[in-house]
Formats: structure tokens, sequence, C-alpha cells
């Protein structure tokens, strides 16, 4: 796993730059995005090099900080430890960040869900008229809290927020939630999680669903999970397209899509 070229940090400060093929040149951008993201949570002092197939993470003399391979995953990257150190092969969609739910996000999230999603899309059924009512509204913001933000939670839930180019931050932070995705434990199946994801509609079909789904999986791997699942209607072909994509298995049955994606590696 010997470097190829020289790292971001290690360029000449003066003098003509390197010529890259494009390739080696996608790496060192990648390169340059993992030390700012690092660098940004404080986990700094890492080297971070340019490797044949990725980029390469290493603390010198110490194991990987606890939570960095969980972090660059929520940060749309793809890291998986090899050898001693994390091997970062790529990045998907990198405006799409998936952020752990607070009541910060959360009353984003609801705004989102009022403006750009059906009530059925994104929560249990609540009786009365159609539409966001105050009691749906109330009981969106009640299913969360005890879901993912209380003292036990049963999942952990992030807000899916669209970012500035190449997820290096923009006019929307926060403010560009456009759903949510979720990871809980399956108690008959140790090992396994099962994931779900919700866009509103003026982002569906603009692969941003793909790119959660991605992320998703990695911070699943990061956490030990072993398999993945997601479930899905048999009329979401979108979604059962992102999830072969994936490579995932796919069983169909009357009513419902069922995938399961063995996290014993990265998906390409």
């Amino acid at each position: 796993m010997s470097p190829v070229d020289l790292a971001p940090e290690e360029e000449p400060a003066h003098g003509p730059r390197p010529v890259r093929d494009p390739a080696t040149e996608r790496l060192h951008r990648l390169a340059a995005q993992v030390r700012d993201e690092l660098a940004g949570a404080g986990l700094g002092g890492a080297a971070v090099r340019v490797a044949r197939g990725g980029v390469d993470v290493a603390w010198p003399g110490t194991c990987c900080p606890a939570g960095a391979q969980r972090l660059l995953a929520a940060a749309g990257f793809e890291p998986v430890a090899v050898d001693g150190v994390l091997r970062v092969t790529g990045r998907v969609r990198g405006d799409v960040r998936l952020r752990p739910l607070d009541e910060a996000l959360l009353r984003r999230l609801l705004a989102a869900a009022v403006a750009d999603a059906d009530p059925l899309d994104v929560m249990p059924p609540v009786a009365g008229p159609p539409g966001w009512t105050r009691e749906r509204r109330e009981a969106f913001v009640r299913f969360h809290r005890s879901r993912s933000l209380s003292a036990r939670p049963v999942e952990s839930t992030y807000a899916i927020v669209l970012t500035g180019p190449d997820g290096a931050g923009g006019a929307g932070g926060a403010s560009g939630v456009v759903g949510a995705a979720r990871l809980a434990p399956v108690a008959e199946e140790p090992g396994s999680v099962e994931a779900g994801v919700w866009l509103g509609r003026s982002v569906r079909g603009a692969g941003v669903g793909g790119a959660v789904l991605r992320q998703l999986a990695g911070i699943a791997r990061a956490g030990g999970a072993v398999r993945m699942v997601a479930e899905t209607t048999p009329d979401n072909i979108a979604s059962q397209r992102i999830l072969s994509a994936l490579c995932a298995s796919v069983t169909r049955h009357d009513n419902a899509v069922t995938a399961r994606l063995g996290l014993g590696h990265a998906p390409s």
C-alpha cells in the first residue's frame, strides 16, 4: 500500500504542479476532502496518503481513534479497515450528508415533511382529515422523540441534509434538510440492522436515495453490523433499482419487496 504520488500536504510549495492522470487527480481530491473532514471533527494529525486503489488514513504510533470510521462513513466516504489503516475508496454524492437527529434538526425535519411530503410517507397513520393537521405534526415530533431521542432509543435517526458542492458545506447547511434515514437493530437477526429512508418529493430521482443508502451501509458496517435489511413496496421501482445497484439480494412478495445487503465489504 505504498503511496503512488505525493499526498496533497507534501506537494511542492513552489514550481510546476505535478502532471497527473484523471484517476490519480481524483484520489488527490478525495485525500484533501478526507483531511478536511477529520480536521473539522478534531481528528487531525492523521497521515492521509494516496495509495493504489484509494486513500489510506493512519495515525502514527496509535490505532485509529474510536469513531473515525463511523465519522467518515456518515460524511459520505466509503472507509474500510485494511491492515491497520482506514482505506477510503471513494465518496458518494458529496452534497448529501447524514446528521444525527437532535431537537434542532427535528424542527427542520418537520418543516421539510410538511412542505414536501405526504404524512403517510413519513410517519405512522393518525386519524383525522387528510394533510398536515396539528395532531399529525405533534405526532410526528412525538414519534421521533420516542424512537431516537429518548433515554433508551430503539433506532438511530439521521436528518438528510443537502450541502454545497462536494460536501464542503454551503448556504443550505442544516436548513437544507430534505428527509430522514434510520438504522434499527433486527431483534430476530443478531448482527442485522434495518434501514429506512424517506425523501421530500422535490429531491426524489436525483441520486439522493442511493447516496443515503450507501452511507447507511457504511455507518452500519462501522458499527459492527454484518447485514443491512430494507423493505419497500412493489410499485417503488426506483428504490428497488438502488438496492439492486448495491448488490443486495432482493426478494419480492405480494405486498412488499425485501432487500438484504451483506456488509463484508463496501458496495461498489
